[in-house]
C-alpha cells in the first residue's frame, strides 16, 4: 500500500520466520537495502492485509495464521 505521503510503499515483507511492514522509498528503484521496517513484531503471525486510514494517522493490519493443505482427489466421476 502506498504511504500516507506518498513517497513510498509499505508492504509486508517475511524475515526469519516472521512477518513485519516495511517501507520501500519509491527514489531508491528497485535496490531494498534502502526499506526500512516500521513494525516490530516477534512473533510468527502473518500479516494478511493492511489498510490506513484515511486520514494517515493509522495503520490498521489483519493478522493471523494461515493453513495450507494440499489434497490429491483420484478416480471420481
Amino acid at each position: 500500500t502506498w504511504s500516507p505521503d506518498g513517497t513510498a510503499i509499505h508492504y509486508s515483507r517475511h524475515v526469519d520466520g516472521q512477518d513485519n511492514v516495511w517501507s520501500h522509498p519509491i527514489v531508491a528503484g528497485n535496490d531494498t537495502s534502502g526499506d526500512v521496517r516500521i513494525t516490530d513484531f516477534d512473533d510468527r503471525v502473518d500479516i494478511l492485509s493492511m489498510a490506513y486510514s484515511p486520514d494517515g494517522t493509522t495503520l490498521a493490519l489483519a493478522r493471523g495464521t494461515t493453513a495450507r493443505d494440499v489434497v490429491l482427489l483420484k478416480g471420481f466421476q
